[in-house]
C-alpha cells in the first residue's frame, strides 16, 4: 500500500483518477481502503461538485470516442454513469441500445457517401 494521502489529497486524487480506475485502485492508490473512498466520494456528493464532475468527465470521454476504442470508452461511460445519480434515469441498457443505433446509423451514412 502507497503512503496514506490526507483527505484533501484523497480528492484530489479521485479527481485525477476516477475517469480510469476502479475504488480498489483508486483506494491503493491513496493507501486506504475502498471503504474510505466510498465516503470521501460520499462527502463530496453531499458538499456538491461531485455529480458535475462526472457529468464533465463524461463528455471528456464522449469526445474521445472516436479517437480511441469505441467500446474501451463506452464500457468507461457507463462506468461514470453508473456512479452518478440514479435520479439521472436512464438506465445503462437503454443507452447502450442508443449507441448501438448512433453507430448503425453513422456507419450507413458514412457507408453511402
Amino acid at each position: 500500500m502507497d503512503a496514506v494521502l490526507s483527505p484533501k489529497q484523497r480528492r484530489n486524487k479521485i479527481r485525477e483518477t476516477i475517469a480510469m480506475h476502479t475504488y480498489d485502485e483508486i483506494a491503493k492508490l491513496c493507501g486506504v481502503s475502498k471503504r474510505t473512498i466510498r465516503r470521501d466520494i460520499a462527502n463530496w456528493r453531499r458538499e456538491g461538485g461531485y455529480d458535475e464532475f462526472l457529468l464533465e468527465q463524461f463528455f471528456k470521454l464522449f469526445a474521445k470516442v472516436k479517437l480511441e476504442n469505441p467500446n474501451h470508452a463506452f464500457d468507461r461511460i457507463c462506468d461514470l454513469l453508473r456512479r452518478s445519480k440514479p435520479s439521472y434515469g436512464i438506465p445503462i441498457e437503454e443507452i447502450k441500445i442508443k449507441w448501438l443505433e448512433y453507430e448503425s446509423n453513422t456507419n450507413d451514412k458514412l457507408s453511402t457517401t
